[in-house]
Formats: C-alpha cells, sequence, structure tokens
C-alpha cells in the first residue's frame, strides 16, 4: 500500500512543480509592479484605519499595494478557536491537544479552525505554538503542547496539514525559546548548540520539513543575548535556508526592535502597525546605503508568495470561487470538539476502579468546587488563547442532560469571599451523597476574591507562576471533604500542572482535563459515567516538588521564582528537561510522562525485530502485538523509546494510538531509522549516530515499560553534506589574535580564538567541491555588555568578510552578555569550485571577540530571484525660481500649499528627486510667523543631515527661503526628506535641493565648522581656519581679499589647502560676534576691493563663507 502510494505521489510531482513555476512567475509579475516605497510598507502591518483596508479584524497586513495586485491579508489568534470576527468552535488548548497523542484527530481540528477561518475571510492563523514546556510555572505551559521535541512537533505537524489544507497559512510560534513569560520581552535564554538543535528547534523543524509550515512568528525574548528578531542565522539560515519555509517571517506583537538588522536577519513583517515602528524607516535605510535591498525584495516576494499559497481573492488570477468552503459552528467541528475533548481528558488515578459510576445504581452525586460551572472561555483564557464560543458545556450541565431526574445533583454555593462556609456547604453535601467529585484547579484572570484566586495561580499570557503550589483554599476543601467520605472522593482538574502532594493520596479518582473546549463539559459527564473511556496520556511529567525539575533555579527559595529569570535563564540542564531529567537523576515524578489509564486493560505480546543490525541509510521493522483483555472497548497509545546504550539517554522515538473492542488484538508497526538514535555534532553540524547499540523499549508510559529489544548500527551515519565546519582554531594564519579554551552553557569545553588587538585578522583555507552560493555562519561570543539595564542591547561589535584577498560583506556580532553564551550570524557569498582564503578581519572596537568556528553553508534556493523593482513614481517639479539656483518639488501632505508642524517633535516627510548621485544644500521654503527662530533637524533618507534656524518671516504670506550649511549626498531617484520641528511651530512649503560639485551652475561644497582664533580681543595677527565637506580646488595659490569685521575693512589673506581655507589678517582687529565671506566669481581680480590681489587665479564659481569669532 505504502509504495502505491509513494509511486502516486512520484507521478504527481511533474504537475506539482509545474504549478509552483506558474506561481511563482505570477508572484514576481506581482513584485515587478512594485517601488521600493511599496515594497518597504509591505513589510509593516496594515493601519486598521487607512484607506482601503478591512473593517471588523483588527490585525491585517497592509493594502498599499491592492492597486498592484497586492491584497491586504486578514490574521487572526486562533490556538483555540479563530478569535476575529465574532463567535466560533472553542477547540482546547495546546496541551490537551498533545493529551490525545492522535494525529488523525490533531489534523481533523487543525482542519475544522482552517474552515471556521475560511468562513470568517481570516487568511493567517496565528498558532500553532509549539514551544517546550521547559518550566511548568510559565504562564502558557496551557498553550503549548509538550516537554518533548518529538511528541510536540509530530502534533504542530498534524496541527499545520490540517489548517494549511484549507489555504490558510499558519504562524509557528513563538520561534526561538519562549519558555518562560517573565519579562518576556527582554529576557535571554541562554543555550547550548547542541541541546539548542536537540530540543529547542527540533518542533519547529518538524512543523516547517513535515508539516509543511509557510510561515513562523518570532518570539519577544532573546536567545543567547541576541533577539530572534535580530538573528540571521536563526531566521534565514534554518528557517529559510535549511528548513526550506516558503512563507514568511513576522514578529510577535510590538517586538520589532531595530530596522535594519531585523530586515537583514529576515524578519519579513513588523506586526501591528505602529507609528513609531522601526520598519517605517526601512525606505531611507535602503536609499541612504545603511540596508541591502536584497533583503526588502527577499521579503516581499515571501509576502506577495503568501497571497498565492492562501488564494487571497484579490491576487490576479483568483476568485472567491477558488477558496474552499468555510464553515463556523457547524455540526462538524461541534463533533470533533467533542472527540478532542474525549481522547485528550487523562484518568490519572482511579483506586478500586472507583470511575466509571454505575449510572444504575447512582442516586445522589455532589457536584462541588468552583469549576462544576465555570465557563472558562471567553476572556477567562489570558491572551491570543481567548475565544468566544456561542455555547459552553459545563460538567454540571453536562451530567444534568444526561441523569435528567434519574440523580439527585447536590451543588453546594462556592464563595471565595466566605470559605469556611464554602467548605462546610461541601462538607454537607457529601456526607448525603453517594460520591462526591470535586472540581479545582487553575483558570486565568478572574472573577473571585484576589486573596485566594492570585496570579499565582493564573494560566496566563505575560505571566508567570512563581511556583506550582496548589491553590491553597481549594486545598483545604479537599481535604475536609476527603476526610467525610473515604472511598468515595473524586477530583476533576482544570488548568495545566501544579503539586498535588498533600491531597492525592487522600483521595479516590483523578481525571485531568487542561482547557477542554466548549465540550469539555459534556466529555467529563461521559468520561464519569462511563459513556466514553478515557485515553488520553500526559505530554509532560508530572513533579511530585517543582524544586526538582530543570525549569527551576536550585539553591534559591521556591516560594516565588520569578525574580530569579529577569534577565539571563541559562539552561545548564542540557538536554536534560522533562522524563529525561527524572532518568537523569534518577527521580521519581508524581505521574510519569505519557501516564494515562483507561477503564479497560491492555496487554502487550512479544516484541519483534526485522533485523538486530542495520547500516546508515537502512531500516528496521519493530512490531509488537496489543490485546485489550478487558470487557469495554478502548484506545490505547504505544509508545516507542529510543535508548543509547551508552549513555542510557531515552527519548520519545514513536507512538501510535489504537482503538481495540474486547478481546481484539492489533500488531503495531514502527519503522526504525538510524536518525532515531542520532545526537547533535557541533564539530558537523549535522544530527550523527555512532556506530554501536542501541535499545527500543515499547510500553504505555514511560513508566510503564512493556517489552525490549535491541538493534546495532554498524557503522556511522555520515554528516549534512550541505554544512562545512571549520575550527576557528584550525585557520591558515592570523594577527593579533590568540587562542583560547572555555565551555557552554551546559558545562561542554570549547576551543576558539580571541581578537585582542586594534586589528585582527583570522585566515582558513576551503575547498570548495560545487559552484554556487554560500553562506559563511560565524559563531561567536560578545560579552562586552555595558548597558544600564536588562533592556540594552549592549556594544555590538563588527567583522569584514574577505574571499581571495577582496572584502565581500560585513558581519555584526551582537553582544550576546556573557562569555559562555554564543551566538552566530552570516554573510551570502558566491564560490566558485576549487580552493578560496576566506579571512575575517575586526576593527578595534572588536577587541575581544570570541570566535568558535566558521560553518559553511550550501545555500540551495527553491524559489527564483525576486523580481526588480519598479521605478520610483515621478515627483512634479515646479517652476525654478529665477536667479536663486534652487529646484524646488511642492510637498503634498496637506494640500494647502504648506503644512504646518505645530509643535516640537513634529515631522513632515518630502520627497526629493535627483537625477544622479551627487552632493547638495537641501533647501526649505518656509513660513515662521512668530516672533522668533524656528530651529528644524532636517533628515536625508533617514540619515541627519544638520539643523536649520528659520528665522522669522514677518507674515503668513511671506515665505523664505533657508539652506543647509553642508552639501548633504543624495542618491539617483527619490530622496527622503524628513523636516522635524525641534522647539516651536513653522510651515513647511516646499523642499528643494540646491549647490553640488560637478554642476557649473550652483556652489561649491559646504563650511561643516569654523576654528576661529581664540579669545576676545585679537591683539596679533591669527590666522582663522574654515573647514569644507570637499576639497575647493586643491593647489590654488594665495589670494588676498579685504572682509568687513563689524565696522572695520580688515585685508586677510587666503590660502587654500585641499579641504580648508586659511584666512590670515594683515594687521591686528577686533572681530565681531560673526563673519560673513561672500566671495563671487572673479573675485581675486576686483581690484576695486583687492587692489593687492597680484596673479592669483581667481574662484571660478561664487561660495559664501560663514564662521563665528570665539568671544567671551
Amino acid at each position: 500500500m505504502i509504495r502505491h502510494i509513494l509511486l502516486m505521489l512520484l507521478a504527481l510531482l511533474p504537475c506539482v512543480r509545474a504549478a509552483e513555476a506558474d506561481r511563482e512567475a505570477a508572484v514576481n509579475e506581482i513584485l515587478a509592479r512594485l517601488p521600493l516605497r511599496l515594497r518597504t510598507r509591505l513589510m509593516l502591518g496594515g493601519n486598521y484605519n487607512d484607506p482601503g483596508q478591512g473593517k471588523g479584524i483588527f490585525n491585517q497586513t497592509s493594502a498599499c499595494a491592492r492597486k498592484e495586485g497586492m491584497p491586504f491579508l486578514n490574521l487572526s489568534d486562533g490556538p483555540m478557536g479563530v478569535n476575529a470576527l465574532g463567535s466560533g468552535t472553542s477547540f482546547g488548548s495546546g496541551l490537551i491537544l498533545a493529551s490525545t497523542w492522535n494525529r488523525e484527530l490533531v489534523r481533523q481540528v487543525g482542519k475544522a479552525l482552517g474552515e471556521e477561518a475560511l468562513a470568517k475571510n481570516v487568511q493567517v492563523i496565528l498558532a500553532p505554538a509549539v514551544n517546550l514546556n521547559r518550566d511548568l510555572a510559565n504562564g502558557r505551559t496551557f498553550e503549548y503542547f509538550s516537554e518533548d521535541p518529538y511528541l510536540s512537533g509530530q502534533v504542530g505537524a498534524a496541527y499545520v496539514r490540517g489548517v494549511q489544507s484549507c489555504d490558510v497559512m499558519v504562524t509557528v510560534k513563538h520561534y526561538l525559546a519562549n519558555n518562560q513569560e517573565k519579562n518576556r520581552n527582554f529576557v535571554s535564554s541562554n543555550i547550548s548548540e547542541r541541546t539548542l538543535h536537540e530540543l529547542y528547534l527540533a518542533p519547529f523543524r518538524a512543523a516547517v520539513v513535515e508539516g509543511g509550515a509557510w510561515s513562523a512568528m518570532t518570539a519577544a525574548n532573546r536567545v543567547n543575548g541576541v533577539f530572534v528578531s535580530d538573528n540571521r542565522y536563526f531566521l534565514t539560515n534554518l528557517l529559510k535556508y535549511d528548513y526550506g519555509m516558503p512563507g514568511i517571517v513576522l514578529t510577535d506583537w510590538c517586538n520589532v526592535r531595530t530596522g535594519a538588522v531585523s530586515a537583514r536577519a529576515g524578519t519579513d513583517l513588523a506586526m501591528p502597525y505602529r507609528s513609531v515602528s522601526p520598519y517605517r524607516e526601512l525606505e531611507n535605510l535602503v536609499r541612504s546605503g545603511r540596508l541591502a535591498e536584497s533583503a526588502v525584495d527577499d521579503a516581499v516576494q515571501r509576502l506577495v508568495r503568501t497571497a498565492f499559497l492562501t488564494k487571497a481573492t484579490a491576487v490576479p488570477g483568483f476568485t472567491p470561487a477558488d477558496r474552499k468552503q468555510g464553515g463556523r459552528n457547524i455540526a462538524a467541528h461541534q463533533a470533533v470538539a467533542r472527540r478532542m475533548a474525549e481522547e485528550g481528558i487523562i484518568l490519572l488515578k482511579n483506586r478500586n476502579s472507583l470511575l466509571p459510576l454505575d449510572e444504575k445504581k447512582l442516586r445522589s452525586l455532589a457536584l462541588i468546587g468552583k469549576y462544576a460551572d465555570f465557563r472558562f472561555y471567553g476572556h477567562r483564557i489570558g491572551g491570543s488563547g481567548w475565544t468566544a464560543p456561542p455555547y459552553q458545556s459545563t460538567p454540571l450541565s453536562g451530567l444534568r442532560s444526561r441523569l435528567g431526574g434519574r440523580v439527585k445533583l447536590l451543588t453546594p454555593a462556592y464563595d471565595e469571599k466566605n470559605m469556611p462556609e464554602t467548605r462546610r456547604r461541601a462538607v454537607e453535601a457529601a456526607r448525603s451523597a453517594d460520591y462526591a467529585v470535586i472540581f479545582a484547579g487553575l483558570n486565568s484572570r478572574g472573577p473571585g476574591n484576589p486573596a485566594l484566586n492570585p496570579p499565582d495561580v493564573w494560566d496566563v499570557e505575560d505571566g508567570d507562576r512563581g511556583n506550582l503550589d496548589f491553590p491553597p483554599e481549594q486545598l483545604e476543601l479537599i481535604r475536609e471533604v476527603a476526610a467525610v467520605c473515604p472511598g468515595r472522593v473524586i477530583v476533576v482538574l482544570s488548568g495545566s500542572v501544579f503539586e498535588v502532594r498533600d491531597w492525592i493520596d487522600s483521595v479516590d479518582a483523578v481525571l485531568h482535563t487542561f482547557y477542554a473546549g466548549m465540550e469539555g463539559g459534556n466529555a467529563v459527564a461521559d468520561i464519569l459515567l462511563g459513556r466514553v473511556n478515557p485515553s488520553g496520556k500526559l505530554p509532560h511529567t508530572w513533579p511530585r516538588r517543582y524544586c526538582k525539575t530543570a525549569g527551576f533555579v536550585s539553591g534559591r527559595p521556591e516560594s516565588d521564582q520569578r525574580e530569579l529569570k529577569e534577565h539571563d535563564v541559562f539552561y545548564s540542564e542540557g538536554s536534560a528537561i522533562g522524563y529525561r531529567h527524572y532518568d537523569l537523576r534518577k527521580l521519581t515524578p508524581e505521574f510519569a510522562f505519557g501516564h494515562g489509564l483507561s477503564y479497560t486493560r491492555f496487554e502487550y505480546g512479544e516484541f519483534k525485530l526485522s533485523s538486530r543490525t542495520f547500516a546508515p541509510g537502512g531500516t528496521v521493522t519493530a512490531a509488537v502485538a496489543v490485546a485489550n483483555s478487558g470487557r469495554r472497548r478502548g484506545r490505547e497509545v504505544v509508545q516507542l523509546y529510543a535508548v543509547d546504550c551508552r549513555t542510557r539517554a531515552r527519548r520519545l522515538a514513536g507512538f501510535e494510538k489504537i482503538e481495540l473492542a474486547p478481546g481484539e488484538s492489533r500488531t503495531v508497526a514502527f519503522t526504525v531509522d538510524p536518525a532515531m538514535f542520532g545526537r547533535w555534532e557541533p564539530q558537523a553540524h549535522s544530527f550523527i549516530t555512532a556506530a554501536g547499540e542501541y535499545e527500543l523499549q515499547v510500553g504505555s508510559a514511560s513508566d510503564d515499560i512493556r517489552r525490549c529489544g535491541s538493534v546495532t548500527l554498524t557503522a556511522d551515519t555520515p554528516p549534512d553534506p550541505d554544512y562545512r565546519v571549520i575550527q576557528a582554531e584550525a585557520g591558515s594564519g592570523s594577527e593579533g589574535v590568540r587562542r583560547e579554551s572555555g565551555r557552554e552553557v551546559d558545562g561542554e569545553a570549547l576551543e576558539y580564538l580571541v581578537f585582542d588587538t586594534d586589528r585582527g585578522e583570522a585566515a582558513w583555507e576551503i575547498d570548495v567541491p560545487e559552484p554556487g552560493e554560500y553562506s559563511v555562519i560565524v559563531r561567536y561570543s560578545n560579552d562586552g555588555y555595558s548597558g544600564p539595564t536588562q533592556k540594552s542591547h549592549g556594544p555590538v561589535k563588527s567583522g569584514k568578510l574577505a574571499l581571495d584577498g577582496e572584502a565581500c560583506g560585513e558581519y555584526v556580532f551582537q553582544n550576546t552578555r556573557h562569555a559562555n553564551v554564543w551566538n552566530y550570524d552570516s554573510v551570502d557569498v558566491m564560490l566558485a569550485t576549487g580552493k578560496h582564503r576566506l579571512a575575517l578581519l575586526t576593527p578595534a572596537e572588536s577587541r575581544g571577540l570570541r570566535v568558535d568556528k566558521l560553518i559553511l553553508q550550501r545555500i540551495r534556493r527553491r524559489f527564483p530571484k525576486p523580481a526588480p523593482r519598479a521605478p520610483d513614481a515621478p515627483v512634479p517639479v515646479s517652476a525654478q525660481e529665477s536667479g536663486d539656483g534652487i529646484a524646488w518639488f511642492p510637498q503634498n501632505a496637506s494640500g494647502k500649499g504648506w503644512t504646518e508642524l505645530a509643535s516640537r517633535g513634529k515631522r513632515l516627510t518630502l520627497d526629493l528627486p535627483a537625477d544622479t548621485a551627487v552632493a547638495h544644500r537641501i533647501a526649505l521654503r518656509y513660513v515662521n510667523d512668530g516672533d522668533v527662530p524656528a530651529p528644524c533637524a532636517i533628515l536625508v533618507n533617514g540619515v541627519p543631515a544638520g539643523r536649520l534656524l528659520l528665522p522669522p518671516t514677518g507674515g503668513p504670506e511671506c515665505p523664505e527661503v533657508e539652506e543647509t550649511a553642508n552639501t548633504v549626498p543624495l542618491t539617483s531617484g527619490i530622496n527622503v526628506v524628513t523636516v522635524i520641528a525641534a522647539e516651536r511651530k513653522v510651515r513647511i512649503a516646499a523642499v528643494g535641493r540646491a549647490g553640488g560639485m560637478g554642476d557649473p551652475d550652483v556652489r561649491p561644497p559646504e563650511l561643516l565648522y569654523s576654528r576661529p582664533a581664540a579669545g576676545g580681543t585679537v591683539t596679533r595677527r591669527e590666522p582663522v581656519t574654515l573647514y569644507f565637506s570637499e576639497a575647493v580646488e586643491p593647489g590654488r595659490k594665495a589670494g588676498k581679499i579685504v572682509l568687513r569685521c563689524g565696522s572695520e575693512m580688515i585685508p586677510f589673506e587666503l590660502v587654500v589647502e585641499e579641504k580648508t581655507v586659511k584666512l590670515v589678517p594683515g594687521r591686528e582687529y577686533i572681530p565681531d560676534r560673526s563673519c560673513t565671506v561672500e566671495i563671487p566669481a572673479g573675485a581675486f581680480i576686483d581690484r576695486g576691493h583687492n587692489p593687492v590681489s597680484g596673479e592669483a587665479n581667481p574662484l571660478a564659481e561664487p561660495c559664501r563663507i560663514s564662521f563665528a569669532a570665539d568671544v567671551p
């Protein structure tokens, strides 16, 4: 059967490739219509209030290019349900999805979410969240899937396949290592290279490579000192080049901190729209040469591609009929939500088979606790997980609908403000009932008594719990009820996880529901009554004590850990989190990973292996027969674990969920390949499985292993051929560097180079077997952190990459904050076959930089290069005013002929075209009807170009002109001039350009600053030197000129030396506070004013010089 499917897929491959080629051609057709301004504008989220944007959905991409064929896309949070535009089906949280251990069911949930998105005209769902649950006190534990990278990756991939089968795009989040909410916008998760690849990258890799995710969302936090949205290695080298993600990288909300660095790194879309976003400066960054245009081109090509992947109807060639059919809260979706809850609820304990309750014998039932009739959904599930379902079943409503009037349901009132009375009522109800069911646990955000329901016991985005303590008032409630009803107490828990050791032995049965969606109450009722057999399994280890988990900061008080995780969290445990931590430490948890009971029994037969040995590239089939030996139909999750016999390190390597009738047996087979046992080897930048013996374990939970077998790999698996690692200390030549040794975050030893002089150079010889495009990745540490707070970026170091002696790129070595914390940056180059010399050159400010290794990555681009941008739209030119030499370009911001900058900080942006790249002064036509000058700052393409003091003009109808003192380099095409009011109101009518070397009709370079003689009264002949931005006719002969200084006419000798003009006074004089030197063309032969000028060469161009004397 599998062979038949593979043959069918191979037959379809040419058709798929042809369709992809047609799509990419259409993508580039739209791209070719987009000028730079539209391209950069698309990289910032859409402003809800802008013309052309959609109404009703706050989160959108920009509609600025709709005329060119690029529509805006609607985005919605959706981990538990598409929450935009009103009500819809509310599915369960990430934890209960993973608790089903059922890939196909998760895919169906994803498909239902995709259909709900279609019904709401949503093209992008901001889910799934696949981060690992390293620290169970994390406020978003309930949103994430598991502590295990394989389970998280499998659930995430299934979710992705379901959603994207509807042509709705997912955004896999929060990339990367968002494992706590405390100070999430600045905290650094410091992780070794091996741990990153084996654990924290693994679920994202599976979601993209196996699930086919089109998009990812960056986390707000730093990883190894660097914000993820600024990290080129994580975003471009891994997500895009290695994993092959075809769509966009977008930020979490309000979490782009830089413009050029983030765009260069591969952050394609900054969300949401913000007037202060650094991405508003992208156009300026490109025009001023501070950002390579190729970064913008790649980002926008990906954005346009998403419009085609989602079949957005405004894209040419797509109509509403091309989109698949959606549905909101339809019966099929409700059925999927019900089944998900049924299969995700976990039976943790069932002493003496107390459950299920026998409906035929049941006469009365006490339902106790806040959550018996609590509606979790709406805004009580915090952050992106909130939903608005049309109805919510609760355990009380579910039991009432099933039991009717046959069973008396006792529901004592629950009053958080009077807990003694609440407990008294609960005990009284429990005494008089056949059984007492207590509904307890966590919820997000009130309502209730803050003293009894504080944030410590919330599950909520943007906040962690300080510990895993059970809510104290509920603990007392369970104790008192259990004391009066021995053998008859059932506890139903909600929320993520908490310590239960203080009461678990006093009760008889425990069900855990996490957050089970709007059908959760019905599912709880059916499981209590035995109408559904529970089959959920724990997706994480349930600890007995928080202080025994990997997320706990050892040696510190455990009452509240939040303040200990403010700035840096060191993942010193390496890969030993969750059950791996318990295995390594030989600890016993409260409930093991994979644990979950059933109302029936499953027996495991012989474990058979098709072979005891296999080679790299080969596989072994492992099979076990599983039989239902009980009297009820049930589902079992058969779990496969891979064990390295040398280290005894164990990992989940496979699982299958099967359903069996009483007496039925089925063989479950797993395909075992060497990758199941692989370790990340930093020296090869690859997963490698070493030759040797490995054990396979199969069972019902990580602590319930039923059968074992072993296989032997005959040889090491080869490294990834697209990577080559060059250890830094293995260079062929160096200058100003030294060799040192140190350790990783988790203690692993390292050798590296330290650049410790004002000019460092390290070189390496490489042999390139295949011509093409490569990325040269540098792994570095920059621990020069000296920022005033944890929010500081810290000092950045730099380095140039030279290929065969020619500079070919520049690295940005951002701050890693600590010497044992390492990060990456990369530069892409084209390499021919054969030997080459790579060199890293560092300036003085990069002293102290540590370099561990170079990683040469082969780039294999799946898509064609982005089409060149359309030319800038022309800017209308007004008629030049006679005699002023200024080309004026009217602004178009107000349509009134001027724009008023009413107060300090107000700004105006104007377009200033230039035919060629040349330096000009910037001129403003303005009106200042005040009494004092109005200062303003001028920026050209985002670069400061100086300040202008705009004197009063005498009235609103009297425009004047002022020019910058220095010339500013302009680029060919559009230049963006920004005018910012510094203190008070001013009106700007137009911007112009004046001056410029090489233009005979305009003025030469302008004065940068002056350095006149020091002191007040000059009593001797002291020269004044004026400094210019460019050379002024170098080699000019000396001349003489008479200048007015106050009331005196003073002869000066002029000496022109490249960029300076030295004025030497002919006699003693008292300088005025300022002098203006007007040197017209031919000034040196004007004998009327300078009879002693002699044969000096005249100036060919006019020149205005202003300087100020230093006076007290």
